[in-house]
């Protein structure tokens, strides 16, 4: 199933796009697709899920989720308080 994808490109690509495609029987997606496969292929990338590799593991904490959620929160608050003192006293 094909899905919609948009982005912003540079003017002069988009018009080396169009001509491309004029002059040759391809459509503007499938060079898209191809280039973009193509690219993948050169610089090694993979369809497997690596990410889950390189950071498996890294969910396990020594703390508590409690501690680490504790913690963050008074990250937080500290900064919140720190920005409503500010905005009070203007």
């Amino acid at each position: 199933m094909d899905k919609a994808f948009s982005t912003r490109l540079d003017e002069d690509l988009i018009r080396q796009i169009d001509r491309f495609v004029k002059e040759r029987p391809i459509s503007k997606k499938r060079l898209i697709e191809l280039s973009v496969r193509n690219y993948l292929d050169q610089i090694g990338a993979s369809n497997d899920h690596e990410i889950i590799d390189r950071s498996f593991g890294a969910w396990k904490r020594k703390e508590k989720p409690q501690d680490t959620w504790s913690q963050a929160r008074r990250a937080f608050n500290k900064g919140f308080s720190r920005h409503t003192k500010i905005s009070n006293q203007a």
